[in-house]
């Protein structure tokens, strides 16, 4: 999830990723003037992406196959949204940004028994 004047280096990052690996380089943002700015940034910088405007869980919820997800922990529903995510059959990297590693704990985010 990116919104206006978000900081594009990790998508930068995922791109390259993204090129090297032969996957999809996804990126959601809430309003079409994000999808605008983000889609200018990436291009300006050669690294162009799939820009799907919308609500991130309802999103990510219908894209199959999620091998890497990065998702920003300073969000209310950042576990909802990676419980969300149809992953990979080969499993999938799972990254939170802006964790307060004190507070952060992997198995209040993950549910076990439902598909992880």
């Amino acid at each position: 999830m990116w919104s206006h004047d978000g900081v594009v280096a990790i998508s930068i990052g995922l791109a390259v990723v993204a090129h090297h690996t032969g996957g999809r380089h996804i990126c959601i943002v809430p309003n079409e003037e994000s999808r605008s700015e983000y889609m200018e940034a990436m291009r300006k910088l050669g690294h162009p992406a799939d820009v799907i405007v919308g609500r991130p869980k309802e999103v990510i919820g219908g894209l199959e196959g999620v091998d890497l997800a990065v998702v920003d922990c300073r969000r209310n529903d950042f576990d909802r949204l990676l419980r969300a995510a149809r992953l990979g059959q080969r499993g999938a990297i799972l990254i939170c940004k802006n964790v307060a590693a004190a507070d952060f704990r992997w198995r209040s985010v993950l549910c076990v028994g439902e598909g992880w």
